[in-house]
């Protein structure tokens, strides 16, 4: 028989004030028709928004190019005979590239977020907060959860290690 996986919520927290689940407790189990493995483990969940809130940006000034610049190594003063500095000492340069000009950027006003519309807390169902829960966790979690539990399954099926004495 094929593995079953059956994921179930334990517990929601939510804010009383509008019933937004902010998080809450989730089980797994898995049942090949003979043993069943399972986890519990706890998700958080964030604010869905319609239109997402943005901080205000300041502009930014416009910026000049800059030429390239090539690199100079150092090089000791020359003196003349009675110590006077013919040519100064050199000190290095590193090159540096040349840096093309950036347009001015306009200031960005703050936006307020637009909140999705929330589901009433009464009407929440088990199979919706179970898809939040596996959205939330990503394809590549649920296969490693549920890879995990298939390991105990196919453990309790054909045990590896065993404990005991012999008389």
């Amino acid at each position: 028989m094929a593995t079953t996986f059956t994921y179930n919520i334990a517990n929601l927290n939510r804010e009383t004030k509008d019933g937004y689940v902010f998080g809450g407790g989730y089980t797994v189990k898995a049942n090949d028709g003979t043993y069943e493995a399972g986890t519990y483990s706890n998700i958080e969940f964030e604010r869905a928004y319609d239109v997402e809130p943005v901080e205000a940006v300041p502009a930014v000034a416009a910026v000049a190019a800059v030429p390239a610049v090539e690199a100079v190594e150092a090089k000791a003063a020359v003196l003349d005979a009675d110590g006077n500095v013919v040519t100064p000492a050199v000190e290095p340069v590193e090159a540096v590239l040349a840096v093309e000009a950036v347009a001015a950027v306009p200031a960005v006003e703050a936006v307020e977020g637009v909140l999705a519309a929330l589901i009433p807390f009464a009407d929440l169902t088990e199979d919706t907060v179970v898809g939040w829960v596996k959205d939330k966790l990503g394809a590549d979690k649920v296969t490693e959860i549920e890879t995990a539990l298939q390991a105990q399954l196919d453990e309790q099926t054909a045990p590896t290690k065993a404990s005991g004495v012999p008389w």
